[in-house]
């Protein structure tokens, strides 16, 4: 059973995530002193705050997205509602979505990983509904057989539990398994340690002091792969 990530690793997450800021800046950045520029780095930083929160179960995905938007407000002393929060927060969601695509080697590799005859599965930190969207929108969905996406399993990565549930899910022993995700520490790391094959989807050419088996692009992962 292979197993892949999908953000940064089977969808260009960052692309649409900057045209869904661009759009909100267009929108909303009469209210605000800063630069475009400036606005995408606070942007972020403002999810990097509350999306954790999310996944840790503190906040409903609608409520992290309505702080996110409250929290960027406040920079201009400006106080919204929660309601007022989520309406602005549509504005980059409907950008966003339009914007998902997934990168070019996915298809060709997913073909060719299931001509060869591998069940191939999703283990995915954020929303149920919104992580199958986006399969959905970038043309993916038919190609798994097993998805777990951490609002669902009730538990996120790096949590050990989110890989014992994609294993339950699959009717497979984690040996048997294989991981394939963007984040080193997040994906790869703690696949290793639940007892899952990993290899890390290196695609910016990040350094780490971590030694795990990595790729650059999809196109270089073995199809062989005749243990799994």
């Amino acid at each position: 059973m292979i197993f892949f990530d999908i953000d940064g690793t089977l969808i260009d997450f960052k692309q649409a995530e900057a045209a869904g800021i661009r759009t909100f800046y267009q929108t909303y950045g009469h209210h605000f002193t800063l630069t475009e520029e400036a606005f995408h780095v606070e942007w972020r930083v403002v999810g990097a705050r509350h999306f954790p929160r999310f996944l840790r179960g503190e906040l409903s995905f609608e409520q992290q997205q309505a702080e996110r938007v409250k929290s960027l407000f406040e920079l201009a002393a400006i106080r919204l509602t929660d309601r007022e929060a989520g309406a602005y927060f549509g504005t980059y969601l409907q950008a966003f979505e339009s914007s998902l695509a997934a990168y070019d080697d996915v298809v060709p590799c997913l073909q060719q990983l299931r001509a060869m005859g591998h069940r191939l599965g999703i283990i995915s930190n954020g929303n149920g509904a919104q992580q199958r969207s986006k399969l959905e929108r970038a043309g993916l969905l038919a190609y798994f057989d097993a998805i777990v996406v951490s609002s669902e399993a009730g538990a996120a990565k790096p949590d050990p539990r989110i890989f014992e549930a994609a294993c339950l899910q699959a009717r497979r022993d984690p040996g048997a398994c294989l991981y394939i995700g963007d984040d080193v520490e997040t994906d790869i790391v703690a696949c290793r340690q639940y007892g899952l094959s990993g290899i890390w989807l290196n695609r910016t050419g990040t350094r780490t002091e971590h030694k795990v088996p990595a790729i650059a692009r999809l196109s270089e992962l073995d199809p062989g792969l005749a243990f799994l």
